[in-house]
Formats: C-alpha cells, structure tokens, sequence
C-alpha cells in the first residue's frame, strides 16, 4: 500500500483521488471572459476614434458622380442582377444582407453606377463609423458589388434580372428629388 503513495503523480490514483483540472473554456463571468471583452471594447473604441467619416456626412460623399434619372430607373435592375449573381454563386447565404447594404447606399447618396464601384468610394466607406459598428458589412456588401460588376465585364446594360414592382429592389428616391 505504501508504494502507492511514493508513486508519481497521476500514477496509480484512483479516478477520484486525482486532482480535478481546471475548466478549459472560461465561465461566463471568469476574469479571463470579462478581460476579453474589455480589450474588444476598448479596439471598437480605439477604431471608432481615428475614424472621422459618418455615412450621415454628405460632404463626404458629395465628390462622388450623382446618378442620372436613367441610372436611377436602372438601380432596380441592376440589384435584381445583383442577387441572382450571389444566389448563383458562393455567397448565397449573404446575397440578402449584401444587396441591402448596396441598396441603403443608393437610397442614401443616389450615386452613379460608376462611382459605387469606385475603389474611392469602396475606401471612404471602409473608413466609416457605421461600417465598423455593423461589422464591415456595408464595405463587404460594396466590394461584393464590385466583384459582380468586375465579372460581368462592366456596368453596360441590358441587365441579366429585371425586377418585379413591388419587390425589395426597389430603390426609393430621396425627398426633394424630382
């Protein structure tokens, strides 16, 4: 029996008589969990203080080309387009969220086909407070905007889905707007 005793750790213990190992994933109020979440916080604070642009400054984005009224009746069609490439491809699980974010920056700015995607405008969006707060998703759904017209050989219509009145691609016009 005394041979048991002298013997190493973990050697010759029954299951209960072994020390019991910490938890390997925190819980959910360990200082380790609480600490993780201060320093994300602290990043998102970081981040949000050395961007200076707000997709609500329209100075911003007053250098970018306005869309035309041609344009603005094609903003339906080409978000039409749009999600049938993504639904087609890889990113079907995103299409919805992506073609939304393409369509709030229509809706907000009424920008030209050309200046959305414009690496320009793809950069000053990246930079903006409600990008960062979304999770980038406004910058991922433009760039996934400019892969689609960059495989699609450019913005030169007719376009591959036209869409049905009524449905999520309408764009609306701003107020004030002929």
């Amino acid at each position: 029996m005394d041979e048991k005793k002298d013997a190493p750790d973990g050697f010759g213990k029954l299951k209960w008589q072994e020390e019991k190992q910490p938890r390997t994933r925190p819980g959910r109020f360990s200082q380790e969990r609480l600490e993780r979440k201060s320093r994300r916080e602290e990043e998102l604070r970081r981040r949000m203080a050395s961007t200076v642009v707000s997709s609500a400054d329209a100075e911003a984005f007053s250098k970018f080309a306005k869309a035309t009224d041609e344009e603005k009746e094609q903003y339906g069609d080409t978000l039409a387009s749009f999600f049938a490439w993504m639904m087609a491809g890889s990113t079907s699980k995103s299409a919805a969220n992506y073609m939304l974010q393409v369509k709030m920056l229509m809706e907000r700015f009424q920008l030209g086909l050309q200046a959305l995607a414009s690496q320009e405008l793809l950069d000053l969006v990246k930079k903006t407070k409600e990008n960062q707060k979304r999770n980038n998703i406004v910058g991922a759904g433009l760039k996934k905007f400019q892969d689609f017209v960059a495989s699609r050989g450019g913005l030169s219509m007719p376009w591959e889905v036209g869409f049905v009145r009524g449905h999520p691609f309408v764009v609306r016009r701003r107020s004030g707007q002929p």
